[in-house]
């Protein structure tokens, strides 16, 4: 058996249509911008994990240096800005003008 729908369940039905297909849209591009933001924080992953590489190097290189210049000079302390090592301990040692 088959019945007429009025205009109004016509219009009813095609607009619930067409926002389901707006709907489907929007999620299909929120799920596109996902995978780009997932793929943006793996690159940002990558790069911290090569900056705590890189910073853990640098520690390493500084602690052989001062253990360098420990042994060099004793123990003490570095001025950069004067460009000199500052021995810590008071030497005896007087040394000629």
């Amino acid at each position: 058996m088959e019945h007429k729908l009025d205009e109004k369940e016509i219009s009813e039905i095609r607009n619930a249509r067409a926002d389901n297909g707006m709907i489907a849209y929007e999620m299909g591009r929120m799920k596109i911008e996902q995978i780009n933001l997932e793929s943006r924080l793996d690159e940002l992953d990558k790069m911290e994990e090569d900056m705590i590489a890189r910073y853990k190097g640098n520690v390493t290189k500084e602690r052989k240096m001062g253990s360098k210049l420990s042994k060099k000079y004793g123990d003490g302390t570095i001025d950069l800005e004067k460009g000199v090592f500052l021995s810590s301990k008071k030497s005896n040692i007087i040394l000629p003008k």
